[in-house]
């Protein structure tokens, strides 16, 4: 068995997906905002998974959902690319949110991650066609807060609809389980579940037993 703890996060998620839509509720602190997300127009609830998963993920900048890479070079001389910022768009029909997420750049001290970095988001509301954003609401959050409240609301939705239900329910999404998994080891600072063991010059394993541990664990 993993240690595994819950704690408490300023950050509250909370998700439902019906017939092709997904109610998504934000609170934090004296914020509270309701998103009703359509998939008719290809809109990804887990584009947040993606995106909380690249700004640590040491890859190619290549992430679609993001404006701005930089290589960062740490005190141990090693480097690794750092996304800065992204933008991605939820549809409600009729209004449109557009978000906006950026992170702040910490130098590491020789770490392979430092997740100790903020985040700091923009959600923009436009109710008509012709770009005029008629709310904006603005707040910073600590990444492994903003990981800690996502990964909840994910484990709680898969607990509830299933795989196969969620992906019925949403008209065919499916949820990228290692993004799920990654952050949700950030946000519980328990990495047991995506370690890796190298078998050969080609492959590795991870325990399955340790990652489905992890996916059905209660934040």
């Amino acid at each position: 068995m993993m240690k595994l703890e819950k704690r408490e996060c300023p950050l509250d998620i909370k998700i439902e997906c019906e017939a092709g839509w997904s109610d998504v509720w934000f609170s934090y602190e004296n914020m509270q905002l309701k998103f009703l997300i359509s998939y008719c127009f290809d809109e990804q609830l887990d584009d947040l998974l993606e995106i909380l998963y690249n700004f640590c993920d040491e890859s190619d900048p290549n992430g679609q959902l993001f404006n701005e890479c930089k290589e960062v070079v740490n005190k141990a001389g090693g480097f690794h690319y750092a996304y800065l910022s992204s933008t991605f768009m939820w549809n409600e029909e009729p209004s449109v949110s557009r978000w906006t997420i950026e992170r702040d750049l910490i130098e590491s001290e020789g770490k392979k991650w430092d997740y100790s970095f903020n985040l700091h988001i923009k959600i923009e509301r436009l109710y008509d066609s012709d770009e005029k954003t008629d709310e904006v609401f603005t707040f910073d959050v600590k990444y492994i807060d903003f990981c800690y409240a996502v990964a909840k609301a994910f484990t709680q939705l898969i607990k509830k609809y299933g795989f196969y239900g969620y992906h019925m329910s949403t008209y065919n999404q499916d949820l990228n389980m290692r993004y799920l998994l990654s952050i949700k080891s950030i946000a519980l600072n328990n990495f047991d579940a995506v370690h890796l063991t190298n078998i050969n010059s080609d492959g590795c394993t991870s325990s399955l037993e340790k990652e489905l541990e992890l996916l059905q664990f209660d934040m």
